[in-house]
């Protein structure tokens, strides 16, 4: 959900290692392919705009949420998911890349049906922690060390916060703020 510059580089990293992306949104509507979108042309096409190129949408945005998909990446705004949308998910997984992506109000309903929700506060520090390690290495890392350290700090984040959540039977948000209190390291 949304093609700006998280749900697009998502798509291309998701992509990368080896997820077949069936679904991408921007505000007007859904591309919806099951057999999986050629991200690489749909980004050509976009021409670096933040949303999908015209015409490419072939329904409503909506829609998007009721795909048959591992997870869903919410990518678009704050609170852009309420409980009717929440419905609709299918997926056994949501991801929010966006800040507060989900309503307090669809978070529990997720929580409610079962739906791992990895929340903002994991899924998008991704940025900062980039931009912290680098600075801290004095611009010397590569980009895969990058990528490195910072999978191996949001793996490490997901599956503490995962264990709590389901040891003390909250959400992830919760968990994570218990288990790190003054955010990732």
């Amino acid at each position: 959900q949304g093609f700006g510059l998280v749900g697009a580089g998502s798509a291309v990293r998701l992509r990368d290692m080896g997820a077949s992306v069936v679904a991408v949104s921007d505000a007007h509507g859904s591309l919806i392919v099951p057999e999986g979108i050629a991200v690489d042309g749909l980004l050509k096409d976009s021409a670096g705009a933040r949303a999908l190129p015209p015409g490419a949408a072939n329904r409503s945005r909506d829609e998007l949420f009721a795909v048959d998909a591992d997870l869903t990446l919410l990518a678009a705004s704050s609170n852009s998911v309420d409980v009717p949308e929440a419905a609709l998910i299918r997926s056994k997984v949501v991801v929010e890349g966006s800040n507060f992506g989900l309503t307090d109000a669809a978070r529990a309903h997720l929580q409610a049906r079962q739906v791992c929700v990895i929340p903002d506060l994991i899924a998008s520090s991704s940025s900062a922690a980039m931009v912290a390690r680098q600075m801290s290495a004095g611009g010397g890392l590569t980009q895969e060390q990058l990528w490195d350290a910072i999978e191996s700090s949001i793996d490490s984040a997901t599956a503490l916060s995962l264990e709590r959540s389901m040891r003390e039977g909250t959400d992830v948000r919760t968990a994570y703020l218990k288990e790190y209190p003054s955010g990732l390291e």
